[in-house]
């Protein structure tokens, strides 16, 4: 669980997500994105569906659940619990972690 928690940060600190949305090609992306009727595009939505789109073997879903945004990586579950990206188990905890700090980069 714990390597597992570190790979994701690992990922993140060596990748850079550059612009949300902003996807050259028209096509649809490989991973399944579900999102909630009827609202404006988070902080959390923006974070995670950037992260699958960097990130495109390592996540294999973006989903909005148990009122949280949430990435499915190697069969687990991690939630944006307010920028701490944490497992169901340690969501409970989240004040306890320190969030991640995403940043966001003009397109060009």
């Amino acid at each position: 669980m714990i390597r597992t928690i570190f790979a994701l940060l690992v990922i993140i600190a060596v990748g850079s997500i550059c612009s949300c949305g902003s996807r050259q090609s028209t096509s649809e992306p490989d991973f399944l994105i579900e999102q909630p009727a009827e609202q404006e595009t988070s902080r959390a939505e923006q974070v995670m569906k950037a992260l699958a789109e960097a990130y495109p073997k390592q996540i294999d879903r973006v989903e909005f659940r148990d009122d949280d945004w949430a990435v499915l990586m190697y069969g687990t579950w991690y939630y944006y619990a307010n920028g701490t990206l944490l497992p169901e188990n340690l969501q409970e905890n989240a004040a306890r972690y320190r969030a991640v700090i995403f940043y966001r980069y003009p397109a060009e």
